[in-house]
């Protein structure tokens, strides 16, 4: 069996680069963040998703250099974060910490809320993604696992 965290990474990977990949726009806020590294530590679930930008997303779940940014909240606040205004907000109300360059958490803010909605909503990988996602939080099973 696949351990659950190169199964969640590639998932998430697969499917943002193929939305990207059919929009234009979203194609140009990813140049904006090339060769930027965004860092995203999931609190209440101890694990760590990497985003490395370059003409693609890569996603891992283990990275050894320096990020640009790093941002550390509950899983239940990352839909907030497709809003660039929420940041703020979020950080004030203690909900998000952000370590290093703002603009990095702002470009990919800018990113995942410019992906084109009939095509988030037409990606079946997505749509799988996101159902299992929410079924494993509310039944408390995200990325607990041991590594045998």
């Amino acid at each position: 069996m696949m351990p659950l965290d190169p199964l969640v990474t590639a998932v998430v990977e697969t499917s943002l680069n193929t939305l990207i990949r059919q929009d234009g726009e979203s194609q140009r806020r990813l140049a904006k963040l090339k060769g930027k590294v965004l860092r995203v530590s999931l609190t209440d679930i101890n694990k760590q998703l990497i985003f490395v930008f370059s003409q693609q997303v890569d996603v891992l779940a283990a990275y050894e250099g320096d990020a640009d940014c790093e941002l550390a909240l509950a899983i239940s606040v990352a839909p907030q974060l497709k809003d660039k205004a929420n940041l703020t907000k979020l950080i004030k109300q203690d909900k998000l910490h952000l370590d290093g360059d703002i603009d990095v958490a702002q470009q990919f803010s800018n990113l995942l809320n410019g992906i084109n909605q009939t095509l988030l909503s037409g990606c079946l990988i997505t749509q799988v993604m996101w159902w299992h996602i929410r079924w494993c939080v509310a039944h408390n099973k995200v990325w607990r696992f041991s590594n045998k």
